[in-house]
């Protein structure tokens, strides 16, 4: 199609079909292109094309001497009235652009030559790869934005994972195989790197422990902005605001032109849609219900900043302070708890939680273990009747929840005094290692006077 004649004209006229089958015409080899793809644009600079290229998307950043070129909107929603003052003599357009959009440039007279691919999703096949642990993960920039001038890279991957007996030790590639448990929605949103520069750069953090953890792993550098709650450490809080854990603003992360945004099980489900049909690639954290779970987490953001061994060695050592717990308190008598994490309904946790899990890690008794729901009355507290009663700060909400429990005199933690207030950072939203840290707050509580150490 673009070489129809390289002096500019051809005789007679060619038609070529695009992807949906619409037939386009042309006498001359095109001389101004627009393309809202990033791979297109690349495809035409690597075949010596970039002359031609009057107009890219906003996303597109490689080669970066293209990208002085006029922007023209976003990948999926480009601004059609600036593509037509741009009068070019094609636009090509690659599988987002929706038809609506491509029908409105014809509609005003532009030729639109649409690349679209199929893709069949055959979800069984997909389940077969997960059981035989053949998950490959490699750079989304070889195989979603811009494949064409990287394919040699990318068959060479391929084939290593399907054939490693023909690759030596030395000759390796920088591949991971992963297995991914069935609660993890991000199958196909993953990627590995061997250059650090290939790490994302600039990254959103939309969750409190999200940000904590990459101050953690040495990367707070590369973190542009987080939640309003995002509060641990100090620093955090200096960072740009982009909105709450479950509402983000997003024309404010569209500005800032991420590289990734990582999100949280409590993060609207809509605005993550959103994000990602706008080009923005989002990491979805599911929920942790257990530290196991935790530790996985973590462990999934190290190898997706670089900084996998650095993950590794912090679990070990938090792993080997939870072991000094077990050895300590283990075999000590167990009071009974109850931990309210919400008022107005009062609500607390149930077996099938991190937090239930601290509580039996520190020597205690969970009193709501049994129920279903976490929904709980004053009624049944006092029928339990703990030995402790914790309460998770929520503001003022926290202490005046402390004053009406303190009325309930026949309840042995309140009898005993024995009623506390704990910090929701390091109970609710909890790394690795403030986990732990809140692991060894409760042993004191439970057991005070024992050496925790």
């Amino acid at each position: 199609l673009l070489d129809i004649n390289r002096s500019g004209f051809c005789l007679p006229s060619i038609k070529v079909k695009d992807g949906p089958g619409k037939v386009i015409e042309l006498d001359r080899a095109p001389q101004s292109i627009v393309s809202p793809a990033a791979s297109i644009a690349e495809v035409l600079c690597t075949i010596d094309l970039e002359k031609q290229i009057i107009g890219i998307t906003d996303y597109y950043n490689y080669p970066k001497r293209a990208k002085q070129k006029e922007k023209i909107g976003g990948f999926a929603t480009p601004n059609i009235d600036k593509i037509v003052s741009l009068e070019p003599d094609i636009i090509f357009a690659f599988g987002t652009p929706r038809q609506p959009v491509v029908e409105k440039l014809v509609t005003r007279g532009q030729k639109v030559f649409w690349i679209y691919p199929l893709i069949q999703k055959k979800v069984n096949n997909v389940l077969t790869t997960i059981k035989n642990n053949k998950i490959l993960v490699i750079p989304c920039s070889l195989l979603s934005y811009r494949p064409w001038s990287h394919i040699a890279e990318t068959i060479e991957k391929i084939d290593r994972l399907l054939h490693p007996e023909k690759f030596t030790t030395s000759q390796s590639a920088p591949v991971v195989q992963v297995s991914f448990p069935s609660r993890n929605s991000n199958l196909f949103t993953t990627s590995c790197h061997s250059d650090s520069n290939d790490y994302p750069q600039r990254i959103v953090s939309l969750g409190p422990a999200i940000t904590e953890e990459l101050y953690l792993l040495g990367v707070e550098d590369k973190l542009i902005a987080n939640t309003i709650y995002c509060q641990r450490p100090p620093e955090a809080r200096k960072k740009l605001k982009i909105g709450t854990v479950i509402t983000v603003d997003i024309e404010r992360i569209l500005n800032l032109k991420p590289d990734l945004v990582l999100a949280t099980s409590l993060t609207d489900p809509k605005q993550v849609e959103k994000l990602r049909k706008l080009g923005v690639r989002v990491w979805r954290f599911p929920q942790a219900k257990n530290f196991s779970q935790i530790c996985d987490n973590f462990l999934q953001l190290g190898k997706m900043v670089g900084k996998e061994k650095r993950a590794h060695n912090i679990l070990a050592k938090v792993k080997q302070r939870i072991q000094k717990v077990k050895t300590r308190f283990g075999n000590l008598p167990k009071p009974r708890v109850f931990i309210q994490v919400g008022a107005n309904p009062l609500f607390t946790v149930t077996k099938d939680s991190f937090i239930n899990e601290l509580i039996e890690l520190a020597g205690g008794v969970n009193i709501a273990r049994g129920v279903k729901s976490g929904f709980y009355s004053r009624e049944q507290v006092i029928k339990q009747n703990p030995d402790i009663i914790l309460i998770v700060t929520m503001g003022i909400v926290g202490e005046q929840e402390k004053k009406i429990w303190q009325k309930f005199k026949n309840i042995n933690a309140i009898r005993n005094n024995r009623i506390y207030i704990i910090d929701s950072n390091k109970v609710c939203s909890p790394t690795p290692l403030s986990f732990v840290e809140a692991l060894q707050e409760l042993t004191r509580i439970f057991h005070p006077g024992i050496n925790d150490e």
